[in-house]
């Protein structure tokens, strides 16, 4: 009973030193805006259970690819095959990466623009935020979003200042990466931006019945955007991204097709 005294005491004296210093501080929360229900709200206001990744966040966490949301997010999973496509899944919804004669459960959104079964063209970079909606959203965003959806939201170009950034990255087998963007005003209602990201990476696996390497990658993606402000109350953006693809493949792979090569675009 003496060793309970002393600890309420004890948790007495730490609950009054916290508030006395919660009363000298002044704490506040950053608001986050979402575009999840096709109007921008606070994130707090959205009936809607929503993950929200800033910038910051994703460049924090180190998420480059689309793959990476899922280490980042509850609930989201991402598969790839070499003959199968790839599938997004949400409280475990989702269509196998396998089936890919069926259609997704989650439909995923760059700017606005559903994208359909490509989803790993998604680079990870100039990116405003990443929103992932959990559960049935086919009223605001159509069919195949059964699980869910996701919002991929790049930086649009602005009128205010040229500006370039650029990194690159080094690392073991012979990895090479480089991103770059470049924001140009044209007018002061016009303005464009232009992004560039490349990746080469050795394999790091190997076939021993052909000796082609495996696990490598080789990936080029390049994204043009433009925005008009029409008035104070409308605008126009108008945004593409290429996408290539050059590799040879997974070194998991079914015994049937240990002979098996691919490059896949």
């Amino acid at each position: 009973m003496k060793f309970f005294h002393h600890l309420l005491i004890a948790l007495f004296l730490f609950s009054s030193n916290f508030f006395a210093q919660s009363d000298n501080e002044d704490y506040t929360l950053e608001e986050i805006i979402v575009t999840a229900q096709k109007t921008e709200k606070s994130l707090q206001d959205v009936p809607i259970a929503v993950s929200a990744l800033s910038a910051d966040d994703l460049a924090l966490r180190q998420a480059v690819r689309f793959t990476d949301l899922q280490l980042n997010v509850p609930n989201l999973s991402y598969s790839e095959t070499n003959f199968g496509g790839s599938s997004v899944s949400i409280r475990g919804i989702g269509r196998l990466a396998t089936g890919i004669s069926f259609d997704q459960s989650v439909t995923t959104h760059i700017n606005e623009s559903p994208w359909g079964e490509n989803t790993n063209v998604a680079t990870m970079f100039d990116m405003d935020r990443v929103e992932v909606l959990r559960g049935p959203q086919g009223t605001l965003f159509g069919q195949n979003s059964t699980g869910g959806a996701i919002n991929v939201i790049s930086n649009k170009p602005t009128s205010g200042e040229k500006y370039s950034k650029a990194d690159i990255t080094l690392g073991d087998y012979n990895l090479r990466k480089v991103r770059a963007t470049t924001n140009l005003p044209i007018s002061s209602s016009i303005s464009t931006k232009f992004s560039f990201a490349t990746t080469e990476r050795d394999g790091f696996a190997k076939n021993i019945f052909t000796g082609q390497d495996l696990d490598d990658a080789s990936n080029v993606s390049i994204r043009s955007d433009w925005f008009f402000e029409l008035s104070e109350t409308s605008s126009l953006r108008i945004f593409g991204q290429y996408f290539d693809v050059d590799r040879n493949g997974a070194a998991i792979r079914g015994i049937d097709c240990l002979l098996y090569t691919s490059d896949a675009a």
